[in-house]
C-alpha cells in the first residue's frame, strides 16, 4: 500500500525550532487534518532532503531551465553536498554557470530542504496541489502554523 504524505517545512532549510514549537505545530496540522492517519514530527541535527518521493518529475535549472535529474548532473550535486553533511548546498551548475542553492533549482512536484517537517499521513483531503494558488483556509493553515514554528512554512505533497 502506498501513502500520500502532506510535508510542511519551513522556508529557511537552516531553522531548527524548540521542541515545544515544533510539538505545537504538530497539534496544528493534527486539528486541520483529523482525518489523517497519522501527524509526526520529525526533527535533524543538519540539514536534510526532505522529498516528494514518487512524485518527482523533473528537476531544472531555474536560470536556463536544463534537465538536471537526467543525466545524473542532479544526483552529483546532491552527492556533493551529502558529503559536506549539506552545509555545502551552492552549486555552481554545468549547464549555464549559474550559482544556485540545491533548494532554489527548479523541482517537479515541490520538495524541501530543512532540520524539520510535520507531516500528515493520508490526510483525508486533496488541496495544496502543486502550482494551484492557495485558498483562503489553505493560506490561513499556513500563516498559522508558521506562526507556531517561529517562520514562514510551506507544504508539499509526497507519495511513498
Amino acid at each position: 500500500m502506498s501513502d500520500n504524505v502532506l510535508r510542511f517545512v519551513a522556508i529557511d532549510p537552516d531553522l531548527l525550532p524548540d521542541v515545544s514549537d515544533t510539538e505545537a505545530g504538530r497539534g496544528v496540522v493534527s486539528h486541520a487534518f483529523p482525518l489523517a492517519d497519522r501527524v509526526e514530527v520529525n526533527r535533524h541535527d543538519g540539514v536534510q532532503f526532505i522529498d516528494c518521493g514518487s512524485n518527482l518529475e523533473s528537476v531544472r535549472c531555474p536560470a536556463c531551465g536544463t534537465d538536471l535529474l537526467h543525466g545524473g548532473t542532479w544526483m552529483d550535486l546532491m552527492d556533493t553536498a551529502l558529503e559536506s553533511d549539506m552545509c555545502e548546498r551552492h552549486s555552481v551548475l554545468p549547464c549555464c554557470g549559474a550559482h544556485v542553492p540545491l533548494e532554489n533549482l527548479d523541482y517537479h512536484w515541490p520538495v524541501g530542504f530543512g532540520r524539520f517537517s510535520i507531516e500528515a499521513w493520508n490526510p483525508g483531503v486533496s488541496w495544496f496541489r502543486p502550482n494551484k494558488e492557495l485558498g483562503e483556509g489553505e493560506t490561513a493553515l499556513l500563516r498559522e502554523l508558521s506562526a507556531v514554528i517561529g517562520s514562514p512554512s510551506r507544504v508539499f505533497w509526497a507519495h511513498i
